[in-house]
């Protein structure tokens, strides 16, 4: 009996096998034959790769989702038909970009022009200049996206603030033009309540806590001063073993442990900072924080903060920037 039902059981499993074969590319949970995109995310001058931005097909809620990596790189396999591809880095309210795609051929490799996969920016962005700084270079000359200059008088026109999505505070900003007024400062403090972005570096802390006097509490500022206190004491030099806390960026820069270059002397150190109010995503042993960020600004005319970044470093004026920062800076940038 054995010998006589052998060759039916042999079919049967060839036909099993030839079936489980073709499932290959399948979703192992619905059974969805799938393709697979591939791709490099740029800025929009094609010179700098862009870290850690999202990826996903449809819908932000879809299971379809992938970041590209320290590269630029992204790879993602997607059910067969057509597909809205996004991009997007922050949250994406600034910085997006979407294209379709569409396959009929299981296991098919796509890859995806780099002129579809250019991460744009949808809003406006300005800057105040600065005596030691110049983060406007990196988001101009190195990314690509347009920026227009403030000056800081500019800042007592809210209507003019307004119209900006995103504000780059150069360090030394109050060493070439004077602090905000309090209307200045009032309108920054409204600008970011209202879903407006602000990035500042070094001596641009003035423009959120007011200028510095040598204490914790100096006059001006929309920034309430128990939030976070600094010295301008920093030393020219190396800060090696930076630990990077924030997952993104650790994402972005492949590493999670980096050496920080400071050109200038006099930088500000943070002593001591409300933790639930600002984020460390870069700090030291001895330093301190080097770069912290908060979402958690508030003031009675917003409901839907923007973000605030801070670093402590910054592009040399003179020298340009080393590759470490520069890398951090392009990060902040398109995460805003």
């Amino acid at each position: 009996m054995k010998t006589k039902h052998a060759p039916a059981a042999i079919g049967l499993l060839l036909l099993f096998l030839a079936f489980t074969g073709c499932q290959k590319e399948k979703d192992n949970n619905t059974g969805t034959e799938k393709f697979t995109i591939r791709g490099t995310v740029k800025s929009p001058n094609l010179q700098k790769t862009i870290a850690n931005a999202l990826i996903y097909a449809d819908e932000k809620t879809s299971t379809y989702k992938t970041y590209t990596d320290a590269q630029g790189r992204y790879e993602l396999k997607i059910p067969l038909g057509a597909h809205t591809i996004y991009i997007e880095t922050g949250d994406g309210k600034l910085f997006k970009n979407s294209f379709t795609v569409n396959s009929s051929t299981p296991d098919e490799d796509v890859e995806v022009p780099e002129t579809q996969s250019i991460l744009t920016l949808h809003g406006r962005l300005a800057y105040i200049a600065g005596t030691y700084d110049h983060i406007e270079a990196v988001v101009r000359d190195t990314l690509g996206y347009a920026i227009a200059e403030l000056q800081t008088s500019a800042l007592d026109n809210f209507g003019l603030v307004s119209s900006y999505d995103a504000i780059f505070i150069n360090c030394g900003a109050t060493q070439q033009q004077g602090v905000p007024s309090t209307a200045g400062y009032e309108n920054l403090g409204n600008f970011v309540a209202q879903g407006g972005s602000i990035f500042a570096s070094d001596f641009g802390l003035d423009y959120l806590k007011g200028e510095s006097d040598g204490t914790c509490t100096p006059a001006g500022g929309f920034i309430d001063d128990a939030t976070l206190c600094s010295n301008r004491n920093g030393t020219t030099g190396t800060v090696s073993s930076c630990q990077i806390i924030d997952p993104g960026l650790q994402n972005a820069l492949g590493t999670t442990s980096i050496p920080l270059e400071y050109d200038l002397g006099g930088w500000e150190v943070i002593s001591q900072f409300d933790n639930t109010f600002w984020s460390a995503d870069i700090t030291e042993a001895t330093s301190g924080p080097l770069l912290l960020h908060t979402e958690n600004y508030t003031n009675s005319t917003g409901t839907t903060p923007g973000k605030i970044y801070w670093t402590t470093f910054h592009n040399g004026f003179n020298s340009g920037v080393s590759t470490a920062p520069q890398k951090i800076l392009e990060y902040v940038i398109v995460n805003l």
